[in-house]
């Protein structure tokens, strides 16, 4: 129910609201008095075209406002949760547009197309005029009368729902159908990469033990040299070494009497360093007896360092960042191969929503098939009762193609209305099928009209 409007700078209008009450409301008044404008008015916050001609002289835009209670029609309710917009008791449809020609739609306070207006628009409001549509002309409009009188609405409703899951289950289920090749190429890949990274050890204390190894091995005569050298100067050398030097000045301080005490301190300092000297020189033998130059493990080790590099730069990442993308690569190949399975799962649900699909449907079109005589029936009888002697209404339910399936089950529901009581033919022989996306409409030379 249309609760209030609010029309702001809108052809003569500079501000109007108009609040409304349950029940009927009449707005009369001389022509020209602005009656029509308001339904204008309307239209536009329920998305109509905007004509910048139609904004009040002097001003830059125009606003208007509609407030719906909703609290009956589910159909908007669930439309506006299934579009994200809030479903409270009351919907709120505003439309701004300027001079400029930008036009600007919300509802409920959230930015909405012009297609969404629309859409919402026709659950809320049936404009009944000689130049605007009239929902009791569309298919849709049919099927929903018919599905009310039927009480199917919701078995209709599940239909619907259903469709949708099996409609969602079966997209992804053929794209990954589609992408099959490309996944399986995919994978084959990602195997390969694996395997090859697991070959080389990637931690990154790894790699910095086989460096700092290399480095030692490249240089290893070096070392040995430098260690000779050490071992001379703080041993070896016949009385010019450091542990000599150090005996000779222990020596001398230890023959001194009455030492003073810094003397003293000296003493006791350079016979820490002494001992020191001598755990050094033991270190550098243990070193030089046990190191050896080996161009086949310095070769080995540059190899893997070659491979661990090679790695890197075919990855595009640091020689540290190996283990991470390995985690990475195997992470992404479980889920392929877990898509495996998730493909047959899928087929096995596609199916089972099929079959669920059908079952509703198929009881849906029962009801509806029944319920369509009936209904068509009791209409006939009120058309007699309006002095339409000879009219005749007529149910029709089309059957979909085998196999096809749609949210509104397997079948077009539409009415077909003859009036004139001299054509010969029955209303299923000469009425067309009214389609509002082509225009077509009855032959009114039969006598034969949509309803």
């Amino acid at each position: 129910m249309l609760l209030s409007i609010n029309i702001n700078n809108y052809t003569l209008v500079e501000t109007l609201e108009i609040e409304f009450s349950g029940g009927t409301t009449a707005i009369t008044g001389e022509t020209g008095a602005g009656k029509s404008l308001v339904l204008d008015a309307l239209g536009m916050a329920l998305g109509d075209r905007a004509d910048t001609g139609t904004i009040r002289h002097g001003k830059d835009r125009a606003e208007i406002t509609a407030t719906f209670a909703i609290d009956t029609i589910e159909d908007a309710k669930a439309w506006l949760s299934n579009h994200d917009f809030s479903a409270d008791g009351e919907c709120i449809l505003r439309r701004v547009y300027t001079v400029e020609g930008r036009s600007r739609g919300y509802i409920n306070g959230q930015s909405c197309t012009m297609q969404q207006l629309q859409q919402l628009g026709d659950m809320l409001s049936d404009i009944h005029s000689q130049h605007e549509h009239q929902s009791l002309l569309r298919r849709e409009t049919h099927r929903r009368l018919l599905d009310e009188y039927t009480n199917a609405t919701d078995l209709a409703s599940q239909v619907a729902s259903n469709f949708r899951d099996w409609h969602a289950a079966h997209k992804k289920l053929t794209g990954l159908l589609e992408r099959s090749d490309e996944l399986t190429a995919r994978k084959d890949l990602l195997l390969f990469q694996v395997n090859e990274l697991k070959q080389t050890d990637l931690e990154p204390t790894s790699l910095a033990k086989l460096e700092i190894e290399q480095q030692t091995l490249a240089n290893a005569e070096q070392i040995l040299q430098d260690s000779h050298s050490l071992l001379a100067i703080c041993d070896q050398n016949e009385g010019a070494n450091v542990r000599d030097s150090l005996n000779r000045a222990l020596s001398i301080l230890t023959g001194l009497k009455h030492k003073p005490e810094a003397l003293s301190n000296a003493e006791e300092l350079l016979q820490g360093g002494l001992i020191q000297i001598e755990e050094a020189t033991r270190e550098i033998e243990n070193h030089i007896d046990r190191f050896e130059a080996d161009p086949q493990r310095l070769a080995l080790v540059e190899e893997q360092l070659a491979l661990i590099f090679q790695l890197a730069r075919k990855h595009r990442v640091n020689a540290d960042q190996l283990s991470e993308t390995l985690n990475v690569l195997e992470s992404e190949l479980q889920g392929l191969q877990d898509g495996g399975e998730s493909i047959d799962a899928l087929q096995q649900q596609v199916t089972d929503l099929a079959m669920h699909y059908e079952d509703l449907a198929q009881k849906l079109s029962a009801a509806r098939q029944q319920g369509s005589t009936i209904m068509a029936a009791g209409i006939n009888e009120q058309l007699q009762r309006l002095s339409m002697e000879g009219a005749e209404l007529l149910i029709q339910l089309s059957p979909l193609d085998p196999g096809e399936y749609r949210a509104s089950g397997f079948e077009e529901v539409e009415f077909l209305l003859a009036t004139n009581p001299d054509a010969a033919q029955s209303p299923r022989q000469n009425c067309l099928w009214w389609r509002a996306i082509s225009g077509q409409s009855g032959d009114s030379s039969r006598g034969c009209s949509p309803f």
